[in-house]
């Protein structure tokens, strides 16, 4: 019963690094996006995007995503498997009328 517990426990403290990991990466491209590109500063209060833009803000999530997946993988010793998928959809899904 031990080992179930110490499994649930380091799958749940895994999948909160991953998701911290993916917050922390997707808020420093963000930042780097608004130092770097000043039309992307006076685009982001409107949500005004442009296509660069959006796939910037695309890829973005690709890498704060796979560095989520890292880091859930290292934490659990064995491949991250799709419960990480599922918190990034449930947090993505609502976004969905913002960004068509």
């Amino acid at each position: 019963m031990k080992h179930i517990c110490n499994r649930k426990l380091r799958r749940i403290v895994a999948l909160a690094a991953g998701c911290v990991t993916a917050v922390v990466i997707a808020s420093i491209a963000t930042i780097l996006a608004r130092a770097l590109w000043p039309d992307y500063a006076l685009a982001e209060p409107t949500k005004a995007y442009t296509l660069a833009m959006l796939l910037a803000r695309l890829s973005a999530g690709a890498l704060a995503t796979a560095g989520a997946a890292i880091v859930t993988s290292l934490m659990r010793g064995k491949i991250a498997g799709p419960s990480g998928g599922l918190v990034s959809c449930s947090w993505h899904y609502p976004c969905r009328s913002i960004f068509p």
